[in-house]
């Protein structure tokens, strides 16, 4: 199978994807826990979602900040309870960043094409909301019945 090659543009935006891999790690590795540390900035990243601090009730990414920690620090199980939406979008974030340098490195378009058809594609967006309304039942069930996010 033969790819087309990316011009110039193309590449330097295919390097976008691990650098901001990169980033997503760095933060939640050193940057979250570092702040969790001083009062101050603890007391901020607990309730930073508006919708949560207005209607008591959290929003599909309440507890996603916590999640990027977790799952940066390898906790990848705690995470996927504290969030799952935010463990699955790192772990996407993650190979799409693997695959993009791919496509940086090789300077070919490896699937990319198809790949934006796809996520254009109607019922994509279909199974995205349900997937997104399913997290959000989750989350009001947990924070009803078990625990504060």
């Amino acid at each position: 199978m033969r790819f087309r090659r990316l011009d110039a543009a193309a590449r330097v935006l295919c390097l976008l994807g691990p650098l901001a891999a990169v980033f997503l790690f760095v933060t939640g590795r050193f940057v979250v826990p570092l702040l969790e540390r001083v009062p101050l900035t603890a007391a901020l990243l607990a309730r930073v979602c508006v919708w949560h601090s207005v209607t008591y009730i959290p929003c599909p990414l309440c507890g996603g900040t916590r999640a990027l920690a977790l799952a940066a620090r390898g906790r990848w199980g705690a995470s996927l309870m504290m969030n799952p939406l935010a463990t699955c979008l790192l772990a996407g974030a993650l190979a799409a960043a693997v695959w993009l340098g791919l496509c940086a490195a090789t300077g070919r378009d490896v699937g990319l094409t198809a790949a934006g058809r796809l996520l254009r594609a109607r019922p994509t967006r279909y199974i995205a909301l349900a997937l997104l309304a399913a997290l959000w039942l989750r989350q009001v069930h947990l924070a009803l019945n078990v625990r504060p996010l």
